[in-house]
C-alpha cells in the first residue's frame, strides 16, 4: 500500500504517493503547489484586466471584476477540500490566463 507523505515547499506544499519497490522509491506528484484563499486575494484583486479572458476552451470571462466577486463569494462558502471546489478552479485557472497574457 502505498504511503502518503506531504512536504512543504515555499509557498505551499506538494503531497506525493511514495511506492516502495525493491529498495527504490519512486515519487508521484497528485497537488501542485496550491495557493491559499489570501493569496488568491492578494494576487487577483485590485487589478485590471482584459475585457475578455480566456480561462479554457469553453470558458471566457468577459466582466472580470463580477467574475471574481462571485468566485470568492463561493469559495468562502465551499466547506470541503480546497482543491475539489469549482469556484478555486475557475480563479486558479483566471490567474493562469491573466499570467500568460490569455486575455
Amino acid at each position: 500500500m502505498p504511503e502518503e507523505r506531504a512536504h512543504s515547499i515555499p509557498g505551499g506544499s506538494i503531497t506525493v504517493l511514495c511506492r516502495k519497490s525493491g529498495g527504490i522509491q519512486t515519487y508521484f506528484r497528485i497537488f501542485g503547489v496550491m495557493m491559499t484563499i489570501e493569496e488568491l486575494k492578494n494576487e487577483l484583486l485590485g487589478r485590471t484586466y482584459p475585457e475578455r479572458v480566456q480561462i479554457s476552451p469553453d470558458q471566457v470571462v468577459l466582466d472580470a471584476e463580477t467574475f471574481l466577486r462571485i468566485q470568492f463569494i463561493e469559495l468562502e462558502a465551499w466547506k470541503k477540500e480546497l482543491e475539489k471546489c469549482p469556484a478555486y478552479l475557475r480563479l486558479v485557472r483566471f490567474r493562469d490566463a491573466v499570467n500568460a497574457g490569455g486575455g
